[in-house]
């Protein structure tokens, strides 16, 4: 067995533990930071927008998480120079996106994070968006400094670690946010289970979808 081969395993390994909400808790007292918990979390019983991290999005401009809240939004975590497994993520979240209902679509927005800061500047994540035909009015393309970027996929559940060369070896989780920033939904990939995706964003939503 290759190096390459047990990361995967152990990431893939960790996105089963992902997807059944393996969330870690938030202190009440400490707003910004996690604190891991005994046993899993259900979805849903804490923001993630009490991170109190910063982000940069491809035009260069800062934000919080936070600054997301008010509609539902669909994020994944990814890196431009990924040669398979995010573009095909990528090419379905926008396939998912264009067939949302119109009235579920102007209420989510889809976050794509980088799980690759050193390589993913503004520049690298604007040439990705316009690669794949992103529209800026529909998806936010974020990256983050290393240590914030591991925090947010601890929190929610993705897996990944630097395989042998310049690749990444990591879990193709999804996961809808509601409008304050709870975890309503997840699910590994999009295709594979479009409708219960859909149905999730429905739910976080509020329509009842599904």
């Amino acid at each position: 067995m290759t190096r390459r081969t047990l990361l995967l395993g152990l990431a893939m390994g960790s996105a089963t533990l992902g997807a059944t909400a393996s969330v870690l808790v938030f202190s009440s007292s400490s707003r910004g930071r996690a604190r891991g918990s005994t046993g899993p979390v259900a979805l849903g019983e804490r923001s993630i927008y009490q991170l109190d991290s910063r982000w940069t999005d491809d035009r260069g401009q800062t934000l919080r998480l936070a600054d997301l809240a008010g509609r539902v939004q669909l994020l994944a975590m990814m890196f431009t120079s990924c040669p398979t497994v995010c573009p095909t993520l990528v090419r379905e979240i926008l396939a998912l996106d264009r067939g949302l209902p119109a009235n579920l679509r102007e209420r989510t927005g889809v976050v794509l994070v980088s799980i690759d800061p050193e390589r993913d500047t503004p520049e690298a994540l604007h040439r990705y968006r316009k690669k794949m035909g992103l529209d800026p009015e529909r998806f936010l393309l974020l990256r983050g400094e290393a240590d914030e970027v591991r925090e947010l996929a601890q929190v929610i559940g993705v897996a990944y670690a630097k395989t042998e060369g310049s690749d990444i070896a990591h879990t193709r989780l999804v996961t809808v946010l509601d409008a304050g920033g709870d975890v309503a939904h997840q699910q590994t990939g999009v295709a594979e289970d479009q409708e219960r995706l859909i149905a999730g964003i429905g739910r976080a939503d509020g329509l009842g979808a599904g």
